[in-house]
């Protein structure tokens, strides 16, 4: 008994029905509902609440809203029982299979309406079955031109639902079409050619014809297929250039008519489908314009389209037009116009329901935005995030996206190939930009995997990744063409191609040289008035050209003057840059030197010290020096360090060089050491000092310094003070000898006593090198400094054993210090945490201390003694030891345990086939030192001379005379400039040994 009234509440009605059960029991089952029972049974009833009360009730009652059911969806049960069980069809598949044999004409038509009731209910895939066994049983019945037209139905919804097999599930599609002939052999022709795109690209010279002949039949798909043809066309970058170009797609000279006369078939055919006429107006827009093509052009070849757009003429598409447009203005240089555009898409395609369309025009707007500087840092996934689908107008029934990632990671090149290409295909044609970007970096992975070189680099400068395209040029002996991408209107297709032209610039022939160089200067033009961010092609240009060193003609430096002027008189942003290619202007074109060196010495100059020339200029070659000297020693003499460190660099030891050598070693040598520290720092400090004690120790004339001058209280000396008794050779200061004798070494492990380092400072070089070489090794040995810290010590210390004679105890005794840092390097509290999972340990220090070991081993012997057990054993360790670094990941361990056994072959001859075997390593830089100890009589290098890696081939350029005539006419020729100059060089230097 079910009642509205309340029952659980009211004692004597719930007695009552308890009197009542009693009275029945045995003969009636007695159950009484009130509104509490009922209430409790509807609460799990939503879609009943909803229906009888309302939507809200059923909100309010039981906190769910029954959604409306989505007229796509198929039946539930029928993904669980079958369609044809659900739909009651399976006595009618029956039926049409019993009389495929004695009444085909009556199962094709059973076919048909079963396959028209599962299309209708949404199983699209079984109405795609009954359609073949459709198309089956009407050839039977001898019907070959119905079968034909359902099999190319079929294939058409293949294409559209973004299948990139190019294969056609059904055997009798390619004979039917020959069987009936005319434009039933076109069509399939065309069918064809469109499927087997993903993988081949466009096959015009198949297609074309094809085409024409079904336009002329008027056959109702042409204009269809004509869109889909010309699109591929579009995507494969075939209208971008003349000649037409393709990464895909197969050119020839017949490619440009067969282009022009696709166009023209898109321009007669007619279209009854919106969408497909909103495609095919796009894709013919996007014919008609080149790459490089002016905003003009662009509002000319769209502009009716985006007006009857916005307008409404082409409904839902009309979202893609707006897009397209703006990704037609985006990359030829008309981002604010196209700004305008991908808002208008967003509101289109939201209003129509394509939110992924909506999505890709919101990234490829940020993405412009970003390439002009504007940095908008509300996140794009707070907008995204509110968009309530993925829906887009040229989706294929699977994620081309996922599926294209999905087959690169599994390593299954082919499918990821078909997908990426279909990924590629849907990102232009939604005019998604940023999509686009990146399925051209995932297909230029792709090709780069399967080993083609040279179209990876063009797909990643399409893309504008310039990181991805410089490492793969790097691999290439033959110079790749950029010059389309180095004029691109867009700015990180520009930067690409500027950063590729600086990498390959070695192997650029001398014929193109000259407008490569003026291609860069154009580039560089808007430096001061380009936007400062990322990708910035103008200052790419600038260092692009610094790169070509003595490779520069003549012709550019009046543009590279020009370039640098606002740079001469005050530090700039580009100062660094422009000063690096002035000094290398300076020493490539010797006509113009004068005026190079007044400006270069306007740059050195300005007073807000800073980096830019004085780094380069320590390394200017000897006859670049002379015009610059006089500048730098005057700046020296006014007390700028950064000109007195170039003067050392130069071994040119000037009285100020000499006081600022003894002043930087007795800053060192007044460091504490051994003790526990809150601050660390990290620079160049230690190689600076050493630079200036090696200059120090290069001249016979040593000016007088007192130890008080050295004193940590005393500012930088005046230009007098600096400049006394120049030439003067002084005496060394007792209190100097009374510190540490001529020969006598400090003791091992221990730094300066406080207040000794002065004394030590103004002493004798040779003494106070001793000193700086024991100091630095006690730092490099006191875990309370940081690593890095360290490492530059390390590496100062390795100058400092190169430079310089030291006394034979002292480098054994730093050959097996530095040893004992690489087999317990012990680090420090703030190394704790990568000490704990190992870093540190397998990391660059142990490994540096390695090298820098065996650089002390090498100079504390003859190579002409025999080697003791000690020097034996040593050695065997230091090689064990340098066998792991071999096999290291990181390029510097393995350089660092290739150095070490070199070194050690070059102290100890007997171990130089473990030097030579370093030439069969994988890695290029470890060959290029193995290549030092061969013989040139030895066959393997004649097989490195051809080394794909230039630096092995210039490695063996070094020999010079003593390299056979055959190998010296092959570098002589090679393609890379920097092989052909290293064997001029060793052959000019063998010639003036003799």
């Amino acid at each position: 008994m079910v009642t509205s009234a309340e029952l659980d509440r009211d004692t004597a009605t719930v007695q009552a029905a308890n009197t009542l059960q009693d009275i029945y029991t045995g003969d009636l089952e007695i159950e009484v509902w009130g509104a509490e029972a009922l209430g409790r049974k509807l609460r799990d009833a939503p879609f009943l609440v909803a229906a009888v009360f309302g939507a809200p009730w059923a909100e309010a009652w039981c906190g769910f809203t029954p959604k409306s059911a989505d007229v796509t969806a198929p039946l539930p049960l029928g993904l669980v029982e079958g369609p044809l069980a659900v739909l009651h069809l399976e006595a009618m598949e029956a039926d049409a299979a019993r009389m495929e044999d004695s009444a085909p004409a009556q199962s094709a038509h059973l076919y048909e309406t079963m396959a028209r009731h599962l299309a209708d209910s949404n199983f699209p895939g079984h109405a795609e079955q009954m359609r073949r066994r459709q198309a089956s049983a009407a050839r039977a019945a001898g019907d070959a031109q119905a079968s034909f037209s359902i099999l190319a139905d079929l294939a058409v919804k293949k294409i559209h639902s973004g299948s990139t097999d190019s294969r056609f599930p059904d055997r009798d599609f390619g004979d039917l079409a020959v069987e009936i002939g005319g434009a039933a052999q076109a069509k399939y022709a065309v069918l064809s050619s469109i499927a087997d795109w993903y993988g081949r690209g466009t096959q015009l010279s198949d297609t074309i014809p094809a085409l024409e002949e079904l336009v002329e039949a008027r056959e109702p798909d042409a204009g269809l297929l004509c869109c889909l043809v010309l699109e591929q066309a579009v995507v494969d970058n075939l209208y971008d250039h003349a000649p037409p170009h393709s990464v895909v797609a197969d050119v020839d000279d017949e490619t440009p008519a067969l282009l022009t006369r696709l166009r023209e078939l898109a321009g007669i055919v007619e279209v009854s489908d919106v969408v497909v006429r909103a495609r095919l107006a796009c894709a013919a827009a996007d014919a008609s314009l080149h790459a490089n093509a002016s905003t003009e052009d662009v509002e000319s070849a769209y502009g009716s389209l985006l007006s009857a757009a916005a307008a409404g003429r082409y409904r839902h598409a009309r979202g893609m037009v707006l897009a397209r447009g703006a990704y037609a203005f985006t990359v030829r240089g008309a981002p604010e116009r196209a700004e305008n555009l991908w808002r208008q898409s967003v509101l289109a395609s939201s209003e129509d329901t394509y939110y992924g369309d909506a999505r890709y025009a919101l990234r490829a707007a940020q993405r412009s935005d970003w390439d002009r500087g504007l940095l908008e840092l509300n996140g794009l996934h707070l907008i995204t995030s509110a968009l309530p689908s993925r829906k887009r107008l040229l989706a294929g029934t699977h994620d081309a996206a996922l599926s294209a990632y999905n087959g690169a990671h599994d390593g299954n090149t082919a499918e990821a190939f078909g997908s990426t290409r279909r990924f590629l295909w849907e990102a232009r044609l939604s005019g998604g930009w940023q999509e686009e970007l990146l399925a051209l970096e995932l297909f230029g992975d792709l090709l780069t995997r399967a080993g083609h070189l040279e179209e990876a680099v063009q797909t990643y400068l399409g893309a504008g990744n310039s990181k991805k395209a410089v490492q793969v040029a790097r691999k290439l002996t033959a110079e790749v063409d950029v010059r389309r991408w180095a004029t691109s209107p867009v700015r990180r297709q520009q930067a690409a191609a500027v950063s590729v032209i600086a990498e390959q610039q070695p192997i650029i022939s001398s014929d193109d040289l000259a407008d490569t160089v003026r291609l860069l200067l154009d580039i560089a033009r808007d430096l001061w008035s380009a936007p400062r961010s990322a990708p910035e092609p103008e200052i790419s240009a600038v260092k692009a050209l610094a790169e070509f060193g003595i490779r520069l003609p003549e012709s550019c430096i009046d543009g590279i003057l020009v370039l640098a002027q606002p740079a001469l008189t005050t530090r700039t942003w580009a100062s660094d840059d422009l000063a690096s290619l002035l000094l290398n202007a300076h020493c490539a074109v010797e006509g113009r030197r004068d005026d190079l060196t007044d400006a270069i010495a306007s740059m050195l100059r300005i007073s807000e010290p800073y980096r830019g020339p004085w780094s380069i200029l320590q390394h200017l070659p000897e006859p670049s020096r002379e015009p610059l000297r006089a500048t730098v020693r005057a700046l020296a003499d006014e007390g700028r360090e950064e000109a007195a460190r170039v003067l050392a660099a130069w071994k040119d030891s000037t009285p100020c060089v000499q006081w600022a050598a003894r002043r930087a070693c007795a800053v060192q040598l007044r460091k504490p050491v051994g003790h526990a520290r809150t601050v660390t720092s990290v620079g160049v400090h230690e190689e600076e000092t050493v630079t200036l004690l090696l200059a120090l120790l290069s001249t016979d004339h040593l000016a007088p310094v007192s130890p008080y001058e050295l004193a940590s209280d005393q500012p930088t000396p005046s230009k007098t003070v600096a400049t006394r008794g120049s030439s003067r050779p002084t005496q060394e200061p007792e209190d100097a000898k009374s510190c540490m004798g001529h020969g006598e070494q400090l003791p091992k492990n221990a730094s300066i006593p406080p207040g000794n380092a002065e004394q030590v400072a103004a002493g004798p070089p040779a003494d106070l090198a001793v000193a700086i070489a024991q100091q630095f090794t006690t730092m490099i040995e006191d875990h309370h400094d940081s690593g890095g810290s360290r490492l530059q010590k390390v590496a100062a210390l390795g100058r400092l054993i190169e430079g310089t004679k030291l006394p034979v105890p002292v480098t054994r005794n730093l050959t097996h210090r530095l040893a004992a840092l690489h087999h317990t390097p012990r680090p420090g509290p703030r190394d704790t945490r990568k000490a704990s999972s190992g870093s540190l340990t397998a990391g660059p220090l142990p490994a540096a201390a390695l090298r820098a070991s065996a650089r002390a081993f090498a100079a504390s012997r003859n190579p002409d003694d025999p080697v003791s057990a000690s020097e034996e054993y040593y050695a065997r360790a230091a090689i064990a030891a340098s066998v792991a670094l071999l096999r290291a990941n990181e390029p510097n361990d393995r350089v660092r345990g290739a150095g070490t056994i070199s070194d050690i072959a070059t102290a100890a001859p007997q171990f130089t086939p473990h030097a030579q075997s370093l030439t069969l390593h994988t890695c290029e830089h470890v060959r290029t030192i193995g290549v030092q100890h061969l013989q040139t009589t030895d066959p393997l290098l004649t097989a490195l001379a051809t080394d794909p890696a230039p630096c092995v081939r210039a490695s063996v350029a070094e020999h010079g005379l003593a390299l056979p005539a055959e190998i010296r006419s092959a570098l002589a020729s090679d393609s890379h400039a920097g092989v052909r100059r290293t064997l001029i060089a060793a052959v000019h230097q063998g010639q003036s040994q003799r």
